[in-house]
């Protein structure tokens, strides 16, 4: 049974691999199928369809870091730092307490509610 979710909460969904991926299944049949009634060239069919496809997936990810970098800069600037340096650097958290002069347990604050307002940003909600 095919999901009912729509095709943008989908991309939306797990960063956009597992979501992509029913997206793909859901359109390929008929991609494939318009694709072959306009180039009747059987050929040039898979080839036609996986441009299509990669060039789709191209623009989701274009969309997703544009809205990736917007959330984050919608965030407190003590938020954001928390979030970039722990999330994208991969900084423990006691380093990133240091660096910026607070306790571990404020950072862990700044991180929690910065991805709880990425999270409900990303989804939709403002």
């Amino acid at each position: 049974m095919a999901d009912p979710m729509p095709d943008r909460d989908l991309l939306a969904r797990d960063g956009g691999a597992a979501g992509f991926r029913i997206f793909y299944e859901r359109h390929v049949h008929a991609v494939v199928a318009y694709v072959a009634r306009r180039t009747r060239q059987p050929d040039l069919v898979l080839d036609v369809v996986a441009e299509t496809f990669a060039r789709a997936l191209e623009v989701i990810e274009r969309h997703v870091r544009v809205d990736l970098k917007e959330a984050l800069a919608a965030l407190a600037p003590e938020q954001r730092e928390a979030v970039i340096r722990r999330v994208l650097a991969e900084e423990p958290y006691a380093e990133i307490a240091e660096r910026v002069g607070c306790s571990e347990q404020v950072v862990r604050k700044r991180v929690s509610r910065g991805l709880a307002s990425l999270r409900q940003s990303l989804q939709g909600g403002e």
